[in-house]
C-alpha cells in the first residue's frame, strides 16, 4: 500500500463533503492531525509520519474494508 500526504487526504475529504473551501480544508487538516490520525495509529490501522506528513494504511485495513464499504458513500467504494 502506498502513502498519501496529509494535505492530499484533507483535500479529498473536503471534496467528498462537497465543501472544498480553504477553511474546510484547514478544519479537516487540523482534525486529522490532532484527533483522527492519532486514534488510527493507536488502533494499528495506519502509520502516520508527522514530520513527512504522510499516512500509510497498514495491512489490517484490508480486513476492515468490507465493513467500511457498507457504510461509505458509493463514491468511496
Amino acid at each position: 500500500m502506498g502513502a498519501i500526504s496529509l494535505g492530499d487526504l484533507a483535500e479529498q475529504i473536503a471534496i467528498w463533503e462537497d465543501t472544498p473551501t480553504y477553511e474546510q480544508y484547514e478544519r479537516i487538516l487540523t482534525g486529522l492531525h490532532h484527533t483522527h490520525l492519532p486514534k488510527l495509529v493507536a488502533a494499528g490501522v495506519v502509520c502516520y509520519d508527522v514530520e513527512a506528513e504522510s499516512i500509510e494504511l497498514l495491512e489490517i485495513a484490508d480486513q476492515m474494508l468490507p465493513h467500511l464499504q457498507l457504510v461509505a458513500p458509493t463514491d468511496l467504494q
